[in-house]
């Protein structure tokens, strides 16, 4: 059986009676004893469904009520989503084809000391899929794309592991999947950006120009303003409050949030720079001392359910659209 991260067979030595000891399941044939695993993302990456014959405990506990699951490798218990490439096949999607390609595009970068570097990431992709969930129950032809998990970083090099490409990169990534989705016949392509660094504007309006095909980007941090402000009480642009609020929503298991630091900014010393309409890169570590903008102390699961929520409802509202367009539709369907 394949083990799951932090998992052990029962049966194993010296794991199968400690385990056995913290309320096991007589049944069971495997014990997961990571006290981050009570999470229902986590537990559907191991192929968790309702039975009794894996136990799922929190560490070091008697057998709480955490969860008690079946795992069968030789039965698939999650039904396939045919809106997700990296799950479906080429029979559904030959019979169904999509009119409507989604790319979630993140980043990999520190956000602050509490969030994982695969943040953006993260985001993006959860938009992009729950969002074809509803679009495609309202008869949306949609399908979204593996993630792209690397942005532009060029300022936060200095910070170990970040990961950064630069703009002919990004132009030749998405030239390249702009012509295979062309070849196919989709010619709608929405971008579904997490990462603030990512400026796509360019690299649309020249892509647009040589190729058949619509591209929309849609920032998330920019939609549904009014839920931004209702919602949430400091917002920044980092790893802040709004961020760390949708992660403690989707990840909760990746989150520290007790090690976060403040997420301080240091204004720019040149007081002229200050003004509105005036912009240069930041030098990141020394205005960000934790990598951090924004405060992410007054984060809670709730407010990020429900920014969370807002936007892949405006988000599969454009999928919906965009799915039932015809040629020569404006903006641009040639």
């Amino acid at each position: 059986m394949a083990i799951a991260a932090g998992g052990v067979e029962v049966g194993d030595a010296p794991f199968g009676d400690p385990c056995r000891r913290a309320g096991a399941h007589p049944a069971a044939k495997f014990c997961i004893i990571d006290n981050a695993v009570n999470n229902a993302g986590a537990l559907a990456s191991i192929g968790a469904s309702p039975c009794h014959s894996l136990q799922v405990l929190r560490c070091g506990r008697a057998a709480s009520t955490a969860c008690t699951t079946h795992f069968n490798p030789e039965v698939r218990t999650m039904a396939i989503r045919n809106h997700v490439l990296l799950e479906t096949n080429y029979r559904r999607l030959r019979d169904h084809p999509p009119r409507v390609a989604v790319l979630p595009w993140g980043a990999t970068e520190a956000h602050n000391y509490h969030l994982p570097y695969g943040t953006d990431a993260i985001q993006a992709t959860s938009f992009a899929q729950r969002a074809a969930e509803l679009a495609a129950a309202d008869g949306a032809r949609v399908i979204v794309l593996p993630v792209i998990p690397f942005g532009n970083d060029q300022q936060q090099l200095d910070q170990v592991c970040t990961i950064s490409i630069t703009t002919p990169t990004a132009t030749a990534l998405l030239r390249d999947i702009a012509r295979s989705l062309v070849a196919q016949g989709i010619d709608r392509l929405v971008i579904v950006n997490a990462h603030g660094g990512n400026q796509f504007q360019p690299l649309v309006r020249d892509l647009q120009s040589e190729l058949p095909i619509l591209i929309v980007v849609a920032n998330f941090y920019q939609m549904v303003p009014d839920v931004r402000a209702a919602v949430f009480d400091a917002p920044g642009d980092h790893a802040d409050e709004t961020e760390t609020s949708l992660m403690l929503h989707l990840r909760p298991d990746l989150v520290e949030l007790h090690r976060a630091g403040a997420g301080e900014r240091i204004a720019p010393a040149i007081d002229g720079l200050r003004q509105p309409g005036f912009w240069t890169p930041r030098p990141w570590s020394a205005c960000h001392p934790d990598t951090g903008s924004g405060d992410p102390s007054l984060a809670t699961a709730q407010k990020g359910q429900s920014y969370f929520d807002a936007i892949v409802r405006s988000l599969a509202t454009a999928l919906v659209d965009l799915s039932a367009a015809n040629k020569g539709d404006l903006p641009y369907l040639r």
